[in-house]
């Protein structure tokens, strides 16, 4: 079952955008977003100061998203109220990143979890190798997959193998300050135990980033030998 779980989660080429937007609830408690199949884009956000209401269309082209508001209504409408374009990729099964223009609407900048028709915003892990080998990436990605399970509060994903050398550490994007700090302490502490790995050093990246945590897979890393099979 484990291995299918990881099939699925890398399995990126084979939904496009549309597909996984079409029909997608986004959002959370206080806000959503719905892309509606009929090309209807739907906006609204509760909370103390009162109940906006934002409608309009979208349409994808490739990787990019445009949504044109209509109407709005309520104390948001500042954010709500603008329409914008953003790139989304599809980098997992169940992972999205999302880079908007302008940055202020309601669809923020980061990665996002969608799963059952919906996608939440969460803290993206990206995984990056260039000439590790691929049980060991598989490894760590299986590792941080289990270790968000009962948090809910990750999406990873094994990005493409990098052109240049990758040496092993823990980035994290300075973007959303404490959270992503944070949140690579974390990818750390759960991958304690894995001395193959080597030394987890973290630091911030000084590289654009839409994920929130990239753990590089160094090129010198190696599985240990299994152990012998008893004889019989």
């Amino acid at each position: 079952m484990k291995a299918t779980l990881l099939f699925l989660l890398l399995s990126a080429g084979n939904q496009s955008l549309r597909d996984r937007l079409e029909g997608a609830e986004i959002g959370d408690r206080e806000q959503a977003m719905t892309f509606a199949t009929d090309g209807r884009y739907l906006a609204e956000r509760k909370d103390a100061a009162g109940v906006t209401h934002a409608r309009g269309t979208w349409k994808v082209a490739g990787n990019r998203l445009t949504v044109t508001v209509k109407s709005c209504s309520g104390p948001h409408c500042k954010v709500f109220g603008t329409s914008y374009q953003a790139i989304v990729d599809v980098v997992g099964d169940r992972a999205i990143t999302v880079d908007p223009t302008p940055g202020d609407v309601p669809f923020s900048r980061g990665s996002y979890y969608c799963h059952h028709q919906g996608c939440e915003k969460r803290i993206g892990i990206q995984v990056l190798a260039h000439d590790a080998p691929a049980p060991a990436v598989r490894e760590v990605v299986e590792r941080l997959i289990e270790r968000n399970v009962g948090r809910n509060t990750s999406a990873v994903w094994w990005a493409p193998r990098s052109e240049s050398a990758v040496v092993t550490a823990v980035a994290y994007c300075p973007r959303d300050g404490e959270g992503a700090r944070r949140a690579a302490e974390q990818a750390v502490a759960d991958l304690a135990g894995l001395d193959w790995l080597g030394t987890l050093s973290t630091g911030p990246t000084s590289a654009p980033c839409l994920w929130d945590v990239q753990v590089q897979v160094g090129d010198g890393v190696k599985l240990p030998e299994p152990a012998p099979r008893p004889a019989r």
